[in-house]
């Protein structure tokens, strides 16, 4: 399964969330036979703060985060630091821009620190570009788990 089909996915896939955010976002958890995403979104928009979605088949795991910065070009490298109370992991990454909008995205695998990193603590930190976001981990345990399961090393 590509990552904009996994993308697109029909919300009628998708398992139900633990909480929600004060903001409206929280982790959606779409899956099928060919994998699963995992992201933290406004329901039912194109409002995605943080996608991971993995091909089951090959085991690969696609990050994308949403950014802009002025002058930044396409192609333009980076490294994300994600971090939680099981630790950090760091994920080397490329600004695109294509029907998406701009956002940096790689292609990887599951990496146990990643792994310690998304099912441990109560808040997820991401670094990248000088720029701060937490996100909460609870509603996303479920997908994350599933992540571990199917994608992980």
């Amino acid at each position: 399964m590509t990552s904009k089909a996994i993308f697109l996915l029909a919300p009628a896939l998708a398992l139900p969330a633990a909480a929600w955010a004060d903001d409206g976002l929280t982790w959606g958890v779409r899956q099928d036979g060919e994998g699963i995403v995992v992201a933290y979104e406004m329901p039912q928009t194109d409002d995605q703060r943080l996608f991971f979605s993995c091909d089951f088949a090959s085991k690969s795991l696609t990050v994308r985060i949403p950014f802009f910065k002025e002058g930044m070009k396409d192609n333009a490298v980076t490294t994300a630091k994600f971090s939680s109370s099981g630790g950090q992991a760091d994920i080397g990454m490329k600004l695109i821009s294509d029907e998406m909008g701009n956002h940096f995205e790689a292609t990887t695998t599951l990496t146990p620190a990643l792994q310690s990193v998304l099912r441990k603590g109560k808040s997820l930190t991401l670094r990248i570009e000088g720029e701060t976001q937490s996100f909460p981990l609870a509603a996303g345990q479920k997908g994350f788990a599933v992540l571990a399961q199917r994608c992980g090393g």
